[in-house]
């Protein structure tokens, strides 16, 4: 008999609109009691589901599975990478950035089903002045936007546009100066992946196991062009232009004129007029749909 794959399922009970609560007792219905062992873990505080991944970890448990947003994800891969524990990812949070580029599927049971029928790969990650992350780093507006986010009780799309729209007027441009090239810009988004999530792709062509990270540089948009540039952002069609700037590199310095809002995989990361950012190729294992390369 076939000796069953450990499991440890990290549930943040906060994510999205607090729906990820109610996968406990789907999960359990859906599971293969044959096939895993399953272990069950709800985050109390920010930075616990660094510890239960770790202690996984440590205990040779094969896969972690993370239901929550890009937030949990981030706390639990920082804590897999380079390991042998693979991530897998039950998408339950506001933008689900990276599991929609990794084309994990949305429906719960669909995504726990990758359990049997998907394929592990190794990505990239990243690293911004030493933190972790998986998806997307910024600053400027987009990282603006995160903070603001983070400060409302309310959650989902609806809101995050709200957000987007109250802080609009009041946001500025900056210099920044990207190995030795300056460049005007309202946002700076340093990409793994190719979207901020729900569908927003920042970085079209992105891709997670290049071994190398995109970088997008965008001057603040006015009238058409802010109308143009939201259609193209839903729409994966991102073109280099005058006021979007599409640069690659495995590693980067950046200097800041002004101290800027930063945002790590869409959490609030305090603020920094200087960026080192480290690409880490290959570093995490993730469970993804067999049609993903």
């Amino acid at each position: 008999m076939n000796k069953r794959k450990k499991i440890v399922i990290i549930l943040n009970p906060k994510a999205g609109h607090g729906d990820a609560i109610r996968f406990v007792e789907e999960v359990e219905r859906w599971f293969d009691k044959s096939l895993f062992d399953i272990q069950f873990e709800q985050t109390q505080y920010a930075g616990h589901a660094k510890s239960i991944a770790k202690n996984a970890v440590d205990g040779s448990v094969e896969f972690v599975m993370c239901v929550g947003g890009d937030g949990t994800v981030n706390e639990v891969a920082s804590t897999l990478k380079n390991t042998e524990t693979c991530l897998a990812i039950i998408p339950a949070g506001s933008g689900n950035g990276l599991a929609r580029h990794l084309k994990i599927p949305m429906n719960a049971k669909q995504a726990l089903s990758l359990l049997t029928n998907g394929k592990t790969v190794s990505i990239d990650s990243f690293t911004v002045n030493g933190l972790f992350a998986a998806n997307i780093a910024g600053v400027g507006f987009d990282a603006l936007v995160a903070h603001r986010f983070a400060e409302g009780k309310n959650r989902g799309l609806k809101n995050y546009i709200k957000t987007i729209l109250r802080e609009y007027a009041k946001s500025k441009s900056f210099e920044a100066q990207i190995e030795g090239h300056k460049h005007e810009a309202w946002l700076i988004s340093i990409a793994n992946s190719g979207q901020f999530g729900n569908n927003a792709w920042i970085a079209p062509v992105a891709s997670c196991s290049d071994g190398v990270l995109d970088v997008v540089v965008c001057k603040k948009l006015k009238g058409l062009k802010l109308i143009a540039f939201a259609v193209n952002l839903f729409s994966k069609k991102l073109m280099p232009s005058s006021d979007y700037t599409y640069l690659r590199y495995s590693k980067i310095s950046m200097k800041l004129s002004s101290e800027q809002p930063l945002h790590i995989d869409g959490e609030p990361a305090g603020f920094t007029s200087e960026l080192n950012i480290i690409c880490h190729p290959a570093s995490l294992k993730v469970i993804v749909p067999q049609h993903v390369e």
